[in-house]
Parts: structure tokens; C-alpha cells; sequence
């Protein structure tokens, strides 16, 4: 179980480290393995290529250094070494010189990234201990100088830095680094053109999600032609069928009412009475329980959207409930942002609101409206002092046409068990979720609207977010 634990921890903190889109991962996949190339051919080119030509380019130097050196030591003094020493060292490309004063500090002299140099050094001593110091950077356009003892005192002895080591060692790295970054680029581009199709199905469902239209062209490899042509089919049928629906439910509304009204009617016509009353009552039951079932077949597309003020919107909904003779009260968040706008379906927090005071309205006395906000959500609480519902049974309180005797009492239900639905489908659609619970402060129910903004989702495969907006 440890282990499990463990490698669960492993494999998270290994997510954490990826980039959540597919083009930062395409982008990761393409320069790790780009990368690990370079270091592996860099490091292997350097140490044995660079090494094994310095070696040689040494190795045949050494035998020049050991005739110059013989020549000097084997004269008489100073002028009879200069004099036989100079047309041979000459003629091998080296300089040589006895400085007037002694050198007291001997040191060799190199950058810190001159790898070839720090070989030619280390080989030098090794075939001529004679040799005090190496000077690979003397400045001031002066060649490299080899400091040698000799038995004349310490000869200053110039030479080209292509004897000891490879011309311009850096071309190789330059070059295979200025052809990785052509590559890369190459393949950013082919790549870019790639994942364009995917990018453009995501904003296509995002738009399908809103209620909008998006020109969606049929591109890309095989099998993403393959997923945009079933997306595209597949969008077409859901629209042909909303229509289809939403037509019927409105031909099937516009059908009931109109007997509806000619009853009304001639209920209005009789005496009054208890008989005459309960039946207007009746009808008025029926048009509420039709509109209620047009509007829950409506809503999977709530108008457009649009920049919509939360509080604005809450406190219009509570006015209109209190001009109804309903008690009701609104409380703000201190903390809430009272000028933010949010992108979301216009309508859909005021008919979200509604159904929920409208339902408090049914079933309790008074009723409180509160607004709040954190880092995900912005959340809508009504609160009332009515009977509340069980906790077993508030998930089955959201569902479609449920029905709850012994929490409610049914003879004062006058719905069709649709508004908690209606509040539920529209808390989803924009990345949130209704919850359910009990009132601290009044001890019937609270419902918990929770929004997010900028989010709008299909209501299939539906996850709340997990991180802040």
C-alpha cells in the first residue's frame, strides 16, 4: 500500500512538471531528445576528436621544441645560442627570445573553456619538464609563449597556436548547433501546422458549448480529419434535434395553452364559487407546469452571452420577488468586487434565481439571498425557514421531475419538479454546480449556486474546475 502511495506521489509530481497543452508537450517531446543529441555528440566530439588531434598536433611539435632547445643548450653562451638558434627556429615558425630579466612567476595562462589548450599543456610538460610556463593568452595580438629553462637562463619561445591545437575548435559546436536551431525551427513550423486542426476543434466545441457558430474546415492528418468530420456530423445532428425539440415542446405549449385559455375563459363567464375557483386554480397549475417543461427543454442554449453584472442581476431578482409580496433579503460579500462582469449566458443567473426564490417562496415564510466570491467561483446562497430536505434525499431533489412527499408536502407542490433541474442544468453549463444543505441561521433549506466565470461547458463529461481562474 506504501509503494502505491508512493508511486501515485511519483507520478503526480512528474505531471506537475509537463505542460498542461498539447502544444507545450509537442514543444517538450521535440527539443528533450534535440537536447540530450547535442550534450552526447558535443561531449563525445570533445573528448576524443579535440583530444586525439591536440595529441598529434602535439606529438609533432615536440620533436621542433627538442631541436630549437638542443641547439640552445648545446652552445657556448647566450650570443652562439641566438645566433645558430634563430634561422632554424626561423624556418619552424617560432620565436625565440632571452629577456633581459629573469621571469620570477611562472604560470600558465588559458581560458577557463579552453579545453584543447589545457591538453597541449598537460602533454608539453609530460614530454619536456624543462618547461616553466605555457601562455596560450598573452594579449595584445602576441602569440603564444612557452617559458623553458635552459642552461643559458629562461628562453621566451613564440609560436603559432595552430601548432599545438586545432584552428577555431568552437566551429564544430557553432555549426551543429546553428543546424539543431534549423531543425527546430523547420519542425516548430511543421508541427504549428499540425496541431492547428486540433486547436481549431477545441475553440469549435468551446463555441458548439456557447451556443455559437464555428466555421469548422475539414483539415489536417487522417485521423484528425477523421475526428473534425465525426465532430461536425455529430454537432449537426444535436442542432437538428435541439431544433426538432424545441419545436415540438413549443408546438406541444402553444397547443395546450390555447384550450387552456378557451376553458379560462369560460370559467371567467361562470358564477363564482369554490368549484369554479379550484379549477382556474387548476389551469393556472397546468400553464405554470407547461412553461416549466418548455423552459428546462430550453435551456440548453440560454440566449447569448455576454458580460453580465452578478450583483446587479441578484438584486434586480430580489426587488421584482419583493414587488411579488415575497420577503426576501439580499447580502453582499464585503469582499466582492461590486464592478466586476462576468462572461456568461445572460439570462441565466436571473432564471437560476428565480426558480430558487421561487422555490423558497413555495415552501417557507422568509427568505435570504447572499453573494459571495472566491478564486474559482462566484457563489449565490438562498437561504429559507421551511421544512428543508433530507440529506438523502437532495441529490434526487435535482433531478428531473422528482417529486419529495415526505420532505415537502405534495399538496402544496405546484410545480412539476423541474426548478432544482433547471437551476442544476444551468449551474453546470457554466462550470459550477448546485449544492444543497441546511440553513444555520434560518434551518430550512440552502441552496448553494456556485458560477464560474469565463467558463462555459457542455453539459456531457462535465468536471468542476480544480484551480483558480
Amino acid at each position: 500500500m506504501r509503494d502505491f502511495r508512493q508511486n501515485q506521489r511519483k507520478e503526480g509530481f512528474v505531471k506537475s512538471l509537463m505542460p498542461p497543452g498539447i502544444t507545450g508537450r509537442v514543444h517538450l517531446i521535440l527539443f528533450f531528445p534535440i537536447t540530450i543529441i547535442l550534450l552526447i555528440v558535443s561531449i563525445a566530439f570533445v573528448q576524443r576528436h579535440f583530444d586525439r588531434v591536440t595529441r598529434q598536433l602535439v606529438s609533432s611539435f615536440e620533436p621542433q621544441l627538442d631541436l630549437v632547445l638542443s641547439n640552445i643548450n648545446g652552445a657556448d653562451d647566450i650570443e652562439s645560442a641566438i645566433q645558430y638558434t634563430l634561422p632554424i627556429a626561423n624556418s619552424l615558425g617560432l620565436d625565440v627570445k632571452f629577456p633581459d630579466a629573469q621571469f620570477q612567476t611562472y604560470q600558465d595562462n588559458l581560458k577557463w573553456f579552453d579545453i584543447t589548450g589545457t591538453i597541449a599543456i598537460d602533454v608539453l610538460r609530460q614530454a619536456e619538464p624543462s618547461i616553466l610556463a605555457v601562455d596560450l593568452e598573452p594579449g595584445n595580438g602576441r602569440p603564444p609563449v612557452l617559458v623553458v629553462a635552459t642552461r643559458h637562463g629562461n628562453a621566451l619561445i613564440g609560436m603559432r597556436r595552430t601548432a599545438l591545437t586545432p584552428s577555431n575548435p568552437h566551429q564544430f559546436l557553432v555549426l551543429i548547433i546553428f543546424a539543431a536551431l534549423l531543425t527546430t525551427v523547420i519542425s516548430l513550423l511543421f508541427l504549428h501546422n499540425q496541431l492547428r486542426p486540433i486547436r481549431r476543434l477545441g475553440r469549435a466545441v468551446e463555441a458548439f458549448s456557447m451556443g455559437k457558430d464555428y466555421e469548422l474546415p475539414i483539415r489536417g492528418a487522417s485521423e484528425i480529419r477523421n475526428v473534425t468530420a465525426a465532430f461536425v456530423d455529430l454537432r449537426n445532428r444535436i442542432s437538428r434535434q435541439e431544433q426538432e425539440r424545441t419545436t415540438v415542446y413549443a408546438n406541444v405549449s402553444h397547443d395546450l395553452k390555447t384550450p387552456l385559455a378557451r376553458i379560462r375563459l369560460g370559467l371567467e363567464l361562470l358564477d363564482d364559487g369554490t368549484e369554479r375557483d379550484a379549477l382556474i386554480d387548476d389551469i393556472n397549475l397546468m400553464d405554470r407546469m407547461i412553461s416549466e417543461v418548455v423552459e428546462y427543454t430550453r435551456n440548453g442554449r440560454i440566449g447569448d452571452v455576454g458580460k453580465v453584472s452578478p450583483i446587479d442581476t441578484a438584486r434586480s431578482v430580489v426587488e421584482e420577488a419583493l414587488a411579488s409580496g415575497q420577503s426576501v433579503k439580499l447580502k453582499v460579500s464585503d469582499d466582492y468586487p461590486k464592478l466586476e462582469r462576468v462572461i456568461w449566458h445572460r439570462l441565466a443567473l436571473r432564471r437560476a434565481l428565480d426558480n430558487l426564490i421561487l422555490n423558497a417562496r413555495k415552501y417557507a415564510s422568509h427568505c435570504m439571498v447572499s453573494v459571495a466570491a472566491n478564486e474559482t467561483y462566484r457563489i449565490f446562497t438562498v437561504e429559507d425557514d421551511g421544512c428543508g430536505i433530507a440529506r438523502e434525499d437532495r441529490q434526487r431533489a435535482m433531478e428531473p421531475y422528482s417529486r419529495l412527499d415526505e420532505s415537502r408536502n405534495l399538496n402544496l407542490n405546484e410545480g412539476s419538479g423541474l426548478g432544482l433541474a433547471i437551476v442544476n442544468q444551468i449551474a453546470m453549463m457554466h462550470g459550477g454546480d448546485l449544492q444543497l444543505g441546511e440553513s444555520d441561521d434560518m434551518g430550512g433549506l440552502k441552496a448553494t449556486l456556485r458560477m464560474a466565470p469565463r467558463v462555459l461547458v457542455g453539459l456531457e463529461g462535465f468536471e468542476p474546475p480544480t484551480k483558480a481562474l
